[in-house]
């Protein structure tokens, strides 16, 4: 049995594939990941390798979402995500825009967009989060207005991951007014329409080389075959948020294997008192954290992927998966800069960089505070415990 198969509990196919695809993040990604995170500089030919392997368009086939491959994508992800969480990042939302478009696009947005994304030749982002709404999607501002068969949006996005470079954003918008209760819509916004620019490039401490940027709609006239859903809006988008907490979670886990790969091997090689520090039985207790740890998330972000392939996902379940991950891995980041003792606090190592991106991944997508918080609401209101 390999390696790769004990870590995801896959079956044989798929854990040859993924055998094949860890030889890749060796070879490939593995060598990049430091550049791309000191020079903060944006990969697409890193991500055009990853699509000659098939990876962006896992999820979908002759333009249908194949919602039973999300166990696969999932094991990705994580993989991926263990030697370069960016690139893992950038996965992710490949796959989440190759869903949107493969679920709600219509016929003519699919035929333009579907294909060029899976290969990585085009790219998209998301346009949710505003200025002040950000877990309260209720309180966004971007509005529709309908213009005879199209629609005219108004308003702007933030902290939009891939703006820079994305070919369109897919933006939830209120349909008609900006009241609390109004209806929203999502809408294929591609960058060349009048009235859309951006603003300067945010600077994060980590997932370095995906530019985000503010996204502005001024008067942009969206045609229909440009609109995904026009009512109905927020639950598709919270059902892609449900997608994105996978991913988060995946990506906890993902940097939590890199950090137990990186302590291993120096636990072994570092010698102090005449003997490898891996003979001292606190390093061996904070490796055994991380592989208790590790278990569980990988466990936890099978579970959540199943229960997203019933097409009914627990959104509390979800949540407590991205939670618990990306807990994880920071905790896993911080074990890590103590067992590396001083060297653990230089750049020599990824491992500041995983600290970084392990402190991202506890805030987007939902931050562990208010997804706990949701968590035990949803505890309280059961009865039948």
């Amino acid at each position: 049995m390999t390696a790769t198969r004990e870590l995801t509990g896959v079956d044989e196919e798929t854990s040859s594939f993924l055998d094949t695809l860890n030889a890749f993040c060796r070879e490939r990604i593995a060598p990049r990941a430091e550049d791309i995170d000191r020079e903060d500089k944006w990969f697409p030919d890193l991500l055009g390798e990853c699509a000659a392997l098939g990876l962006q368009g896992l999820l979908v086939e002759e333009n249908a979402f194949r919602r039973d491959r999300i166990f696969l994508a999932e094991a990705v992800t994580r993989l991926i995500g263990s030697y370069s969480p960016s690139v893992g990042l950038a996965l992710c939302a490949a796959h989440i825009q190759s869903v949107m478009l493969a679920s709600y696009g219509r016929p003519a947005v699919k035929e333009k967009w579907l294909g060029p994304v899976v290969a990585a030749e085009a790219f998209g982002s998301m346009g949710i989060s505003e200025p002040d709404a950000g877990t309260d999607l209720r309180n966004i501002r971007t509005v529709a207005r309908r213009d005879g068969k199209s629609w005219v949006l108004n308003g702007g996005k933030t902290w939009t991951t891939l703006s820079p470079v994305s070919d369109f954003t897919v933006v939830l918008a209120k349909l008609d007014s900006r009241d609390r209760s109004a209806e929203m819509g999502v809408f294929l916004v591609e960058r060349d329409m009048p009235g859309v620019t951006y603003g300067a490039n945010e600077s994060l401490i980590g997932y370095h080389g995906l530019p985000m940027a503010n996204v502005y709609l001024e008067d942009v006239q969206v045609p229909a075959d440009n609109v995904m859903t026009a009512e109905g809006g927020f639950k598709n988008v919270l059902q892609g948020l449900n997608f994105a907490r996978i991913g988060a979670a995946s990506l906890g886990a993902g940097i939590l294997h890199g950090c137990l790969r990186l302590s291993t091997a120096y636990a072994r090689s570092r010698v102090t008192y005449g003997t490898p520090i891996a003979n001292h039985q606190l390093v061996q207790l904070r490796i055994g954290e991380m592989m208790n740890n590790l278990a569980a998330a990988e466990a936890l972000c099978q579970t959540a992927a199943a229960s997203y392939a019933t097409g009914d996902p627990d959104p509390h379940l979800l949540a407590s998966a991205k939670v618990f991950c990306t807990d994880a891995a920071m905790a896993a980041a911080t074990a890590c800069v103590t067992i590396f003792g001083g060297m653990g606090v230089t750049e020599q190592y990824a491992i500041e960089r995983y600290l970084r991106d392990a402190k991202c991944t506890q805030i987007f997508d939902g931050t562990s505070d208010i997804l706990t918080l949701q968590v035990g609401r949803a505890g309280l209101a059961r009865e039948d415990w």
